[in-house]
C-alpha cells in the first residue's frame, strides 16, 4: 500500500495550480502577443509543469515503497547468508548483488523524483513571478537563499537571482519578492533545519556525483536475531574520502536513523513545501491576471529548443500510421491545452 498520506498536501496544492493555470491559457491574461507561437508555448509548458509536480511526488512513493520491499528482501538474504557461511567478509553472489543494485536504484530514484517535483514548482513560480529566467531550465536551488538567515530576499540572493530580478517594474518585483519569501518561508515550515539543502545535496549525488560508499552494520547474533542497519550519509556533498576525513568516527558520518525514516520524510516535506508554495503562487497569479500593468516579455523567459537529430536504434521498426476509424483518447486537459496553442482541433482535425 503506498501513504499517499505523505503527498496528499502537494497533490492538493499541484492540482490547485493546475487547474488555475488551465482557465488562464489565453494570450490576453497573461498580457502576451496572440500571435507569439513562443507564448503559447511558455504558457502550456508552465501548465504542465504544474501538473508534473505530483507526477513526481507519486514517482517519489512508489519508489519509498519499492526500496521497503527490496529492503526486507535484501536484508533477509544477508541474514541468510551470515547464517550459513558464518563469515564477516563482504556477503556476495549475483543474488545479493541484484538485490544491493535494486535497493540503490531505488533510493536514487526518490531523490531524484523529489528534486524533479521541486524543479517543476520552481518552473511555475518563476513563470507567474515574472523572473528573468529560462522557464524550461528553472530549478529550485536558483530560488532559495544563501543563508537561511538573510533578509531574503532583499539579502541572500545568489548572482544568477540578482540578475533574474534586475530592472523589474515596481508591481513586478513586488510579486517575485512575493513569492521567494513564500517559497523559504514554505521551506522552513516543512521540516527540520537544513533538511531541503540536504534533500538536494543527495539528489545531486544520486544523479552526477560519484556514489556514496555503503556502510551496513550488523547487530546481534543467531540466538537473539541479526539486525541489519541502514543509514544515509549526513553530508551527501561530500566526496567520500573528504566525508571520512571530516569525521572522528565512523557513526559520525551517517544520519542517526534508519534510511527508511529520512526517505520517507523527506517525501512529506516537499511535500509540505509544495503545499505553501502552491498557496502562494495563486494569490500572486490571482493579482497578476487582473493588474494591466505587469506585463514580462516572452523572450525572457521562453527559449525554444531545437529538434533532435535522433530518429531512434531501429528506425521503422515499429511505425504507426492512424488508420480512418482509429479513435485517439485524451485527457480533455490535454486536448484543450493542445487547442489553445492552435494545434489541435477538437472536432478531429490537426
Amino acid at each position: 500500500m503506498l501513504e499517499t498520506a505523505l503527498i496528499q498536501p502537494g497533490i492538493d496544492a499541484s492540482e490547485q495550480m493546475e487547474s488555475m493555470l488551465a482557465d488562464d491559457l489565453h494570450a490576453i491574461i497573461w498580457r502576451h502577443d496572440p500571435h507569439d507561437p513562443g507564448g503559447a508555448d511558455l504558457r502550456d509548458y508552465v501548465l504542465g509543469a504544474a501538473r508534473s509536480v505530483r507526477s513526481n511526488l507519486h514517482s517519489a512513493l512508489v519508489q519509498l515503497a519499492s526500496y521497503r520491499e527490496a529492503r526486507y528482501k535484501s536484508d533477509n538474504a544477508l541474514r541468510l547468508w551470515l547464517s550459513n557461511t558464518g563469515s564477516i567478509s563482504v556477503p556476495q553472489g549475483p543474488h545479493l548483488d541484484e538485490l544491493s543494485a535494486r535497493l540503490n536504484a531505488h533510493q536514487q530514484a526518490l531523490f531524484t523524483a523529489l528534486g524533479a517535483a521541486l524543479d517543476c514548482t520552481a518552473a511555475v513560480c518563476v513563470a507567474v513571478s515574472g523572473l528573468k529566467m529560462n522557464v524550461r531550465r528553472a530549478d529550485m536551488p536558483a530560488l532559495l537563499p544563501t543563508s537561511d538567515d538573510a533578509d531574503f530576499p532583499t539579502e541572500g540572493r545568489s548572482q544568477s537571482l540578482k540578475s533574474a530580478m534586475r530592472s523589474t517594474p515596481e508591481p513586478v518585483a513586488e510579486m517575485q519578492e512575493q513569492i521567494l519569501r513564500g517559497i523559504r518561508g514554505s521551506y522552513l515550515a516543512a521540516g527540520p533545519p537544513g533538511w531541503l539543502r540536504w534533500m538536494l545535496d543527495a539528489r545531486n549525488a544520486a544523479v552526477h556525483r560519484e556514489q556514496s560508499a555503503n556502510y551496513i552494520f550488523f547487530e546481534g547474533d543467531k540466538k537473539t536475531g541479526l539486525t541489519v542497519h541502514r543509514k544515509l550519509h549526513r553530508h551527501p556533498q561530500m566526496s567520500n574520502l573528504q566525508s571520512v576525513r571530516s569525521a572522528n568516527s565512523v557513526a559520525a558520518l551517517l544520519l542517526e536513523e534508519d534510511a527508511l525514516v529520512t526517505m520517507r520524510e523527506c517525501i512529506r516535506s516537499t511535500s509540505l513545501l509544495v503545499n505553501g508554495v502552491g498557496a502562494v503562487v495563486e494569490a500572486e497569479w490571482s493579482k497578476r491576471r487582473i493588474a494591466l500593468d505587469i506585463r514580462v516579455p516572452i523572450g525572457d523567459q521562453w527559449k525554444s529548443a531545437d529538434p533532435s537529430a535522433f530518429d531512434g536504434f531501429e528506425p521503422g521498426s515499429a511505425k504507426f500510421e492512424p488508420k480512418p476509424g482509429t479513435v485517439l483518447v485524451m485527457n480533455p486537459r490535454d486536448s484543450a491545452r493542445l487547442a489553445a496553442g492552435g494545434v489541435f482541433d477538437p472536432a478531429g482535425e490537426s
